[in-house]
This record gives C-alpha cells, sequence and structure tokens, in this order.
C-alpha cells in the first residue's frame, strides 16, 4: 500500500491510543526513529497516567511525577525530546474519556507488544549507523580509491567493521534501495561475490541474507550472514539509512 504517514510530523497528540496506532503506522511506512521517538514518549505518558489513575483509586497523598524513561534518550534524534502532547490538547478529552483513552492504549500495547519490542531493537542499530555517519575518529582509513573511500574498526567483541563513503549520482534513491533489496541477484554484479542468497524478508525493508566471496576455484572464499534494514528519514534529515550487521551463527547457552 501506498504510505500513509507522509504529513505525519510524529508530534504527540491527546490520544494516547491513536498515537499507539500511529506508531505501528510508522513502521509500516518503514519510518522507524520517528516511530520509536514517539513510542517513548507514549510510554512515559501512560506511566505518569497509571500513576495518577491508581492515587485516584487508593487516594495516595503522595503526588506523582513524571517518570523516567528507562530507554535511552539517544532514540530522539529530531529535535530535543518532546514528553507532552500538543498544548492545551488535554482540553480536548474529559477525565473520563482520558481514562478510557489510557485503557485502550494499554491493551494496544500489550496486544503489539513483540511488535514494539522489534521497533526499539532496530531503532537502537539504526541510530548506532547514524552515529557511526558523524563520528568518525575511532575509524582507521584504510584507502581511497576511485572517489570510494573506505575505513575499517575493530569491536569490542571481535568483530570487524567497514565503513565505505561515496557518492552516486544520476541513480534515484528507489532503483538504489530496489537493487540491494534483490540479494539473490548479488553474484552477477558484486566483485568477487560466487553467490547469494536471500533467507528471509523480515519486512519490506528488513531482510536476512547470505553471500559468498571469493575465488572458490582456488580455494579462497569466506561467507557471511547478515541482516539489512533501511529506514526513512526523509521528512526528518532528508535522509534514507540502509544498515547490515552480521547474523550470529551461534547463540550462548543460557
Amino acid at each position: 500500500r501506498p504510505p500513509i504517514t507522509l504529513l505525519d510530523d510524529g508530534d504527540p497528540s491527546s490520544s494516547l491510543f491513536q498515537d499507539v496506532q500511529r506508531v505501528l503506522d510508522f513502521m509500516e511506512d518503514e519510518r522507524y526513529l520517528v516511530a520509536n521517538e514517539l513510542y517513548l514518549i507514549v510510554r512515559e505518558r501512560l506511566e505518569h497516567a497509571n500513576a495518577e489513575a491508581s492515587t485516584k483509586e487508593f487516594g495516595d497523598p503522595t503526588p506523582s511525577s513524571p517518570p523516567t524513561s528507562k530507554t535511552p534518550t539517544f532514540a530522539r534524534f529530531r529535535r530535543k525530546p518532546r514528553g507532552s502532547p500538543r498544548a492545551n490538547s488535554k482540553a480536548l478529552l474529559s477525565s473520563a474519556e482520558q481514562n478510557e483513552d489510557r485503557l485502550q492504549a494499554l491493551e494496544m500495547v500489550e496486544k503489539e507488544k513483540e511488535k514494539l519490542e522489534r521497533l526499539v531493537e532496530i531503532a537502537a542499530i539504526l541510530q548506532k549507523a547514524k552515529l557511526n555517519l558523524t563520528i568518525d575518529d575511532d575509524w582507521k582509513l584504510a584507502q581511497t580509491l576511485f572517489g570510494v573511500t573506505t575505513y575499517y574498526r575493530r569491536e569490542s567483541d571481535g568483530s570487524l567493521s567497514v565503513k565505505i563513503e561515496g557518492e552516486i549520482e544520476g541513480i534515484p534513491l528507489f532503483e538504489q534501495v530496489a537493487v540491494l533489496r534483490e540479494i539473490d541477484l548479488y553474484s552477477m554484479w558484486a566483485p568477487f561475490c560466487a553467490d547469494a542468497k536471500v533467507i528471509k524478508h523480515l519486512g519490506k525493508l528488513d531482510s536476512v541474507g547470505w553471500f559468498s566471496v571469493g575465488l572458490p576455484q582456488f580455494g579462497l572464499s569466506r561467507d557471511v550472514c547478515f541482516r539489512t534494514i533501511g529506514c526513512d528519514c526523509m521528512g526528518e534529515d532528508g535522509s534514507f539509512v540502509l544498515v547490515s550487521e552480521g547474523v550470529q551463527d551461534s547463540q550462548k547457552e543460557a
């Protein structure tokens, strides 16, 4: 379906229930960072609303204070944090309506718990990638060739990260994303790529794939399993983020 959040700036509204639905709509449109920012605000408002409702029910004389989210605030990537809805928006809902709205929002959050947990996970990956684009003091320059600059960095877990910077001119964004999503065709155009396969498409811009590189006929080859996630940030800062991370081939024992 076509995007339905193009005109939505992500500001919180007077309705918690509607904001939870907007979070899900943002996710459907691959606007994960805006979705996560709004979701963090919804969670804080729900905590505060639940505390107020508990105080009214049990008569606790201790005034409730706005909760502090335990979720890293770096996910709020666009503007300064905004923890309250638009000015005077609370006046749009009566006390009874606010309580009903709160209960509906809580029910929706619980119903979509797995999807919202996935949102927080994806947002952390994307925000880390955006930070890597702006902070380069810990990257080591490998080479610059044909207008492409390559950097590398060894991570604390022993893995190796690679960052490649360059400019692509005259190619629409849609075509670039389409080519990168067709993992099965990597071996037809990527240098030294011997084979490639899609393992699973988790979403329109969320895929798990595998490819092998090297010269198999000479016994030189390496393969990797990876996950690629795309995020539309065009409405926020004019960017489109596409990040790939290696997928671990084993799990630690519980």
